[in-house]
């Protein structure tokens, strides 16, 4: 997936999102049968990979990190309904060109968004490493436009992510994915673990975690 069904993509997350912005619609959807925690990586449910990391080199101090990571994340002051499963096959194009229709919703449910974001850049889209980091802030604008076009930001207890918001969360969102990969198998784009590499070393993930 690249070019305009991408956007078309980014731009239907944000609406998904949108829908449910904020902790209090968020767990009105929960209390309404959602899942609690969305997402199929998240640590909780996966403890027999978190398990199979190595305590060597990356995979270590990322396994070390793992559980702040994972309760930044679920602690976030972003929070919504999450797809959980935004790969290409999951996704359909429809009649109006500017966005695409989801399919399989089994790992519906709340999470920080910028978990939806980081599985869809990582293992959703056809591009590389070098791509998404010219492309990443024009993608996270994409979709900070297409959130206030759904009204988010309009209540001032949920506020509109600023691009650094957003870029910070999807820092942790990545280093997270990037957990449960290391410990069930790597695919996707190449960028994944030069970027994680570079967040773990600069001192990046333990200032978020804080």
């Amino acid at each position: 997936m690249n070019g305009d069904v991408a956007e078309a993509a980014i731009r239907s997350v944000a609406k998904l999102h949108a829908y449910f912005w904020g902790n209090e619609k968020a767990n009105a959807a929960v209390a309404a049968g959602l899942a609690q925690q969305g997402t199929y990586w998240y640590l909780d449910t996966r403890p027999d990979e978190y398990d199979s990391m190595s305590n060597r080199g990356l995979s270590g101090k990322l396994k070390k990190v793992a559980y702040a990571i994972d309760e930044a994340l679920k602690e976030h002051k972003f929070q919504t309904i999450c797809h959980g499963d935004l790969k290409a096959c999951n996704m359909s194009l429809s009649s109006n060109p500017s966005y695409v229709t989801f399919v399989d919703f089994q790992y519906l449910g709340k999470a920080c968004p910028a978990k939806d974001l980081a599985y869809l850049f990582c293992c959703g889209m056809d591009v590389d490493g070098d791509f998404m980091e010219r492309q990443e802030r024009g993608y996270l604008q994409l979709y900070i436009d297409e959130l206030s076009l759904n009204n988010v930001g309009r209540d001032k207890k949920f506020p509109l992510p600023t691009l650094e918001d957003l870029k910070e969360a999807l820092d942790l969102a990545y280093c997270d994915l990037f957990r449960w990969m290391l410990g069930w198998g790597i695919w996707g784009n190449s960028f994944l673990q030069e970027r994680v590499e570079r967040l773990l070393s600069d001192g990046t993930v333990e200032k978020l975690c804080q």
